[in-house]
């Protein structure tokens, strides 16, 4: 049965635009590996930067991994060992590191269980030798590395420009030296920052389950605290799709960060707190991003924690439409809302956009620090819905601190003044 698994990455394979494939020879290899199925991975914007740092390292292959499709997971569970990478179809057994990429906790039990059928065990104190090491990066791994820490040998405590240079250096005046495993995660841990071993931390909890201190394992000269290491935007390139596929939920489209972080300060929202500070790319550099070697796709993707927050952002979309591209966003605030933005929407023909109030009442948003009254939220569905856009989807939350009934009430205010307002722009067309 494991045929069908091999034919089908075969498929993927010849559908995709952008593969890296690399010769084995004398190289460090890596299986990058999403814990979640081949499509939301593709789509991760992370994780194909991770895949174009590593592989443009001279010394480095790096293959992708992916949690199974579901035909294939019973043949696999049959015969752990097998699961494959992409590029080669090799078992993840062959490859030095595995490395996961991790964006999301729920895919956690799906980590555990990728271990398994790559016949590895999945706790770091059962592996040996004859193991990959077993290490994990990721926004979820640094908002909080300690649920996974009894399964990864290591962990990168940060983003991904500003620490794979230089843990690779250090990889490369080891890796001819005979040293154990052990040697080299205490040598890793002292002198790269922003790597965690977990092994070399002693964790203590209060006896209701809370975190209570973290402190390093005395004897092995380990800093105090693993620091958390941040990307210069002002010196590495715009994060970009490498590879284009149709089989994402982006299909062909070249997804495009333009900053990194958000000023806003939400209090739901982890970018606003972990990617301080907010940082931004020049509208140069992402020009010349988005028309490089992806450029034959006409469709382009913004993303950042707020796209409209921009400073350059009527120029950014007037510029890739004269380009003769289409413009697409992650995320749009009502507030900042402009007519350049939405007519670039209209130029893309888009005919859904996705508002979100978080919250039913102009209290509870103060309260979540999400700063958007009624009226900002009304004038932003006016400007939509005179431009021919009325599809709206609408985000709400439940279950926020100090709710109440009359904001859950609101909810259902707000979402009939949206109908109304839509209706009334929108009559006669």
């Amino acid at each position: 049965m494991l045929w069908k698994l091999k034919q089908r990455q075969q498929s993927w394979l010849a559908r995709e635009k952008g593969t890296i494939r690399k010769d084995w020879g004398g190289k460090v290899r890596v299986a990058l590996a999403f814990p979640n199925h081949y499509a939301i991975g593709m789509s991760n914007l992370g994780f194909q930067t991770v895949y174009s740092i590593l592989n443009q390292l001279e010394n480095v292959v790096c293959e992708r991994v992916f949690y199974p499709e579901p035909e294939d997971l019973r043949p696999l569970k049959e015969h752990p060992g097998h699961l494959l990478s992409v590029e080669s179809q090799r078992p993840v057994q062959d490859f030095h590191l595995l490395l996961f990429s991790i964006p999301f906790e729920n895919d956690y039990t799906h980590l555990v269980e990728m271990l398994s059928l790559s016949g590895i065990p999945p706790r770091a104190a059962e592996r040996g030798t004859s193991h990959p090491v077993v290490a994990a990066g990721g926004v979820a791994v640094f908002l909080n590395p300690e649920p996974l820490a009894p399964f990864m040998d290591f962990m990168f405590i940060g983003e991904a420009e500003a620490l794979l240079p230089d843990y690779w250096r250090f990889w490369n005046e080891i890796r001819h030296g005979k040293i154990s495993r052990e040697e080299f995660l205490i040598h890793l841990a002292r002198e790269v920052p922003g790597i965690y071993v977990t092994s070399l931390s002693r964790v203590s909890y209060d006896p209701d389950g809370v975190l209570k201190d973290m402190e390093p394992l005395p004897g092995h000269g380990l800093p105090v605290k693993v620091a958390y290491r941040r990307a210069d935007l002002a010196k590495t390139a715009p994060c970009r799709s490498v590879i284009l596929t149709p089989n994402t939920e982006f299909s062909n489209v070249m997804l495009l960060e333009i900053g990194r972080g958000c000023g806003r300060g939400c209090r739901f929202c982890a970018a606003g707190y972990v990617y301080r500070p907010l940082r931004y790319h020049t509208p140069e550099k992402l020009l010349r991003a988005a028309t490089g070697d992806l450029s034959e796709t006409s469709r382009v993707g913004l993303v950042s924690a707020a796209v409209s927050d921009y400073p350059d952002i009527s120029f950014l979309c007037q510029s890739l439409l004269d380009e003769g591209k289409s413009l697409s966003f992650s995320s749009l605030r009502a507030d900042t809302l402009t007519p350049a933005i939405v007519s670039a929407l209209e130029s893309s023909q888009h005919q859904a956009v996705a508002i979100a109030p978080e919250a039913g009442s102009d209290r509870l948003r103060r309260v979540i620090n999400k700063n958007l009254t009624a009226d900002q939220i009304y004038e932003a569905v006016e400007l939509l819905t005179e431009r021919g856009i009325l599809h709206l989807k609408l985000y709400f939350m439940i279950g926020l601190p100090t709710e109440t009934l009359q904001d859950l009430e609101g909810i259902e205010e707000i979402t009939k003044g949206i109908k109304h307002h839509v209706v009334k722009k929108s009559r006669g067309r």
